[in-house]
């Protein structure tokens, strides 16, 4: 009854083990060290006196990924600052030994294990209203705030201005974001009176790509307002400091230029455009917020007086950062829209200085430097749209938003765009402008060099006239020598450029790895339950599968695009594997294994390196189990991943994300799939001798033999430690070692602790998927023991709940299975209690769901196992002697491949009837088979003697004579 197991190992299900166990993509393991280093240097200026970072501003600067791999990080980060701190509060001295620094970013390791971060970060100067900027430290928790008709549930960020907290509307039942003023009872007039502008501001302006106000209101007479709550974050934590994607920025930029032009044409100026502005809802839509230095343009208003600089100074204006706030018009914010796209083509602002004083003058003296120096290869077009954004002059850039917004779009469309590029000569022109006084002296200067030049020519004309022949020779060898070394020159651009365009080549990999990888589990989790929607999940699932090829055959060369080839193969074979291409899936995961195998000869001592190679390597070890029957192959791979697991198990992980936590619950998977594979391949002593050592590792000591673990786990003490998915194996090992009471006790433990944590409110689709295996493991169990009637209750239950999942997703590989199985499990239940009729109904059900799946899936040999034993349960024992023979000679010295062979020929003689010169020639070969399978180490007895599959040759004396040979070996 084993041979096809459940849709999932029901150990797995009860320890929830390696459940996120893959390969970390490079551009996360990049995030995590600059996200670390970022947050020990807010704990160094903490030292210092600053107010201490939190955790949870840290860990909302990256992905959800990137969050589940920093928590422990930060946290280990944050322990040892806290007790630095404490030491220095306590009086030691810098000298005292007491504490040793965390390992910053820098101290990891070179390699593969650590993306080099090829684009400096600059630091920007924290703005007036930077309230939703989780890079600044926030004030003190004010006094719990309370508005009518909302729940306050936390605060989000703040500003100089205000303060803005996250609130459900009572009534409606939706979250929204609640801002109040921050100095509440005692903010100023004019703080007053912004805050109310910034209300109005907003609140007339309704468009999808700006934050919308819901409610304006007062509490305690003063103002307040709820707008849309949007979780997905700024866009400078996207940003993270590192360049973008040109199509992105361009895109981005555009789409934002769309939501201004709207602004201003309702006679708004936002004034305050910058990453840290923009909020991204979880689909990616960028949206506008901040309005608090918004003016009318219709209004002549007193809140900004002239002279008064408001803003923040590397993403400011000129004419802000000069204090003329009335000069500030449309192309004000065409400036901030340039800031942006700036920023997401170079990883910086324009302009960062290190003072506030510093950044204004830089913003009005200063040209900035062309993004194509900081980052080579940014596209002309998209250079000059940002530049011409960026001009002093307001007469200079684009005259609207909407002007801005046609240049992208052409430029996205590869269309001409209208702005032109600004040359040498009229660069210097405006400096000029800029700064007459200077050019003045400049011009003075020019014309007396020029005057001492004409002078000075006249005297060099009679000397040259005395040294020309010598003076053509030098020059020849001069020319001669600085051709040469522009030719050096030009070869170093020409390499540099190379390098340049294999590293957005390499990003831009990343990024469609990435993004394909994400929509790849979106499908399966949104899509599965939906019936209806299984011809869509399959062929977005097809698509994904064939981008990832393209990506894999457009990645540059060079080490850091291993990491995205590594990446693009594991996620295709998965992706193969579940559409039910065997082959396929083979091939993609033999090719990851290759090139991590070599980035390991490169690298021997990396630990990322290692970790995902111990991946591959499952990968590949469950395939050849679970899929192509050799159990010989697979246990080499997973013998070669328990080495290295056990290796890092015992290290200091250094590298991002790997913590001790991740390695033991790893190494406990490789355990555990090395205990199944023994159990599958008929050894249940080496399997006990797996899960002794898996029991060692959980429970943190040592046991001496098989038996006094068995007997520790076995008091009421150790089996409360016990999930249902645990008790549920060790009651199949205790079935496969002889001992039937512990069996019937671990199988009724495991029923009750599966039923209960299904029954809760909030069980999990895990709960329900292990209380199904554990219902067929008991029905197994008392099939086994010769109690039918109990079987087939246990069996229908689980029948019930398989077909019930099976209905959200007729297409899915692995609830085909299921539900084939589960008829089969019913079938021969109601034979052993004489209903035949019943029983002949659940094969043909069974055998329908096997030729299709033999036939999706030719060289997955657990099809052809299955096909085999329904056809020869269905009658039809000469196809499935046929396939027997097949699937024999994938795999003929592995056991377990025999152990069917056996099972199958003993169904073809009970099929075969009358005709006994056929049943005796079905019953030798089933005796061979077992024969052969005993010879190659088959010692299971309990599977021998229980199975219902092998009932028609137990009364052989050839068989008989087996067991004999068998049980002193084994006992």
């Amino acid at each position: 009854m084993n041979r096809s197991q459940d849709s999932q190992d029901p150990l797995e299900d009860g320890l929830a083990v390696s459940r996120t166990d893959r390969t970390i993509d490079s551009a996360t393991f990049a995030r995590v060290i600059e996200v670390r280093q970022r947050f020990e240097e807010a704990w160094q200026a903490a030292l210092a006196g600053a107010p201490e970072p939190r955790i949870e501003t840290y860990l909302n600067l990256g992905s959800e990924e990137v969050r589940q791999l920093l928590t422990v990080q930060l946290q280990e980060v944050q322990r040892a600052y806290k007790q630095r701190m404490s030491t220095h509060t306590s009086g030691a001295t810098e000298n005292t030994a007491v504490f040793s620094s965390p390992p910053t970013a820098k101290d990891l390791p070179a390699g593969p294990d650590r993306k080099p971060n090829l684009q400096a970060t600059a630091a920007s100067s924290p703005g007036a209203e930077d309230e939703f900027d989780s890079n600044v430290a926030l004030p003190p928790t004010p006094p719990p705030v309370r508005v009518t008709g909302y729940e306050v549930l936390g605060r989000i960020g703040h500003g100089g201005m205000g303060v803005v907290y996250k609130a459900r509307h009572v009534r409606l039942d939706r979250v929204e974001a609640l801002k109040m003023v921050l100095g509440g009872a005692h903010a100023s007039p004019d703080q007053l009176a912004r805050f109310r502008a910034e209300a109005q501001a907003a609140a007339q302006l309704q468009h999808p790509n700006i934050v919308q106000v819901h409610e304006v209101g007062e509490v305690d007479g003063l103002p307040y307002f709820s707008l849309e709550y949007v979780d997905g974050g700024s866009l400078a934590q996207k940003l993270g400091g590192q360049p973008q994607p040109f199509q992105f920025a361009a895109h981005l930029v555009m789409t934002l230029a769309g939501g201004i032009e709207y602004a201003h044409k309702h006679l708004v100026l936002h004034r305050d455009l910058k990453p840290s502005n923009i909020l991204l809802s979880p689909d990616g839509v960028p949206k506008i917020t901040d309005f608090g230095l918004a003016k009318r343009l219709e209004s002549d208003s007193t809140q900004t007086r002239s002279g008064t600089i408001l803003g923040t100074p590397s993403y400011m204006a000129p004419e802000q950062a000069r204090g003329e706030m009335k000069a500030t018009d449309p192309s004000t914010d065409v400036y901030g829209l340039g800031t942006i796209l700036y920023e997401c083509l170079t990883g910086r602002a324009p302009f960062v200085a290190a003072t506030q004083v510093e950044t204004l003058k830089q913003v009005i003296g200063q040209e900035p430097v062309p993004p194509s120096r900081l980052r080579p290869g940014v596209p002309r077009d998209l250079e000059t749209i940002c530049l011409k954004c960026l001009q002093k002059e307001q007469s200079k850039r684009y005259p609207t938003a909407a002007a801005l917004a046609r240049d992208l779009n052409h430029y996205l469309a590869g269309e001409p765009i209208a702005a032109r590029p600004v040359g040498k000569a009229e660069r210097l022109w405006r400096w000029c402008r800029r700064n007459p006084g200077v050019a003045a002296m400049s011009a003075t200067i020019f014309a007396l060099l020029a005057a001492v030049a004409i002078t000075s020519t006249v005297l060099l004309v009679r000397i040259s006239q005395e040294k020309a022949q010598t003076e053509i020779e030098r020059k020849a060898a001069v020319v001669a020598g600085d051709l040469a070394r522009r030719n050096e020159i030009a070869a170093r651009e020409a390499k540099k450029l190379a390098e340049a365009n294999a590293q957005v080549a390499t990003e831009q990999s990343e990024l469609a790895v990435g993004t394909l990888s994400k929509l790849v589990t979106r499908v399966q989790s949104q899509l599965r339950s939906q019936p209806g929607n299984q011809k869509l999940r399959q062929d977005i699932l097809t698509d994904a599968l064939a981008g990832l090829q393209e990506v894999v055959g457009k990645a540059a060369e060079g080490p850091q695009s291993q990491w995205v080839r590594t990446a693009a193969y594991q996620h295709m074979g998965d992706i193969a594997r579940d559409l039910g291409r065997t082959e396929e899936a083979l091939a993609h995961y033999r090719e990851c294994q290759k090139i991590t195998e070599a980035m390991l000869g490169k690298y021997p001592d990396g630990q990322l390196t290692r970790w995902n190679l111990a991946i591959v390597y499952d990968k590949l070890g469950d395939i050849n189990h679970q899929f192509l029957g050799d159990g010989v192959v697979a246990r080499d791979y997973y013998v070669k991943s328990l080495g290295l697991r056990q290796v890092l198990a015992r290290e200091p992980l250094t590298s991002p994300g790997l913590t001790p936590a991740r390695a033991r619950s790893n190494l406990l998977n490789t355990y555990s799939k090395l205990g199944s594979l023994a159990l599958a391949t008929g050894d249940p002593a080496a399997a006990w001798d797996q899960y002794r050592t898996f029991l060692s590792v959980l429970r943190g000591r040592t046991f001496a033999s098989t038996r006094e673990a068995l007997v520790v786990a076995n008091t009421p003490e150790g089996a409360r430690l016990f999930p249902a998915g645990l008790a549920n194996r060790i009651g199949e090992l205790s079935f496969h070692l002889g001992d039937t009471e512990s069996a019937r006790k671990w199988s009724a433990l495991a029923l009750r602790r599966a039923r209960a944590a299904a029954a809760r409110s909030k069980a999990s689709d895990q709960d329900k998927l292990t209380l199904t295996g554990v219902i067929n493991s008991a029905g197994d169990l008392a099939l086994y023991l010769g109690d039918a009637a109990a079987a087939v209750k246990l069996y229908t239950e689980a029948h019930a709940m398989v077909v019930g999942r099976a209905a959200t997703d007729p297409t899915a590989i692995d609830l085909r299975r299921a539900v084939s199985l589960s008829h089969y499990r019913l079938g021969t239940a109601g034979r052993a209690l004489g209903e035949t009729e019943a029983a002949d109904g659940h094969f043909r059900e069974c055998l329908a769901i096997r030729e299709a799946l033999a036939k999706e899936d030719p060289a997955n040999v657990f099809t052809q196992i299955d096909l085999a034993l329904a056809l020869a349960r269905s009658g039809r024992h000469a196809d499935a002697a046929a396939r027997t023979a097949e699937f024999r000679k994938r795999a003929p010295k592995d056991p377990s491949m025999l152990f069917y062979a056996g099972c199958s020929a003993a169904l073809c003689a009970a099929a075969a009837g009358d005709d006994k010169e056929l049943r005796e020639k079905y019953l030798a070969q089933s005796v061979a088979a077992l024969g052969d399978a005993v010879g190659v180490g088959y010692r299971d007895v309990a599977a021998l003697e229980h199975d219902p599959d092998l009932a028609p040759v137990r009364g052989d004396p050839r068989f008989q004579e087996l067991i004999r040979k068998l049980k002193p070996a084994d006992r």
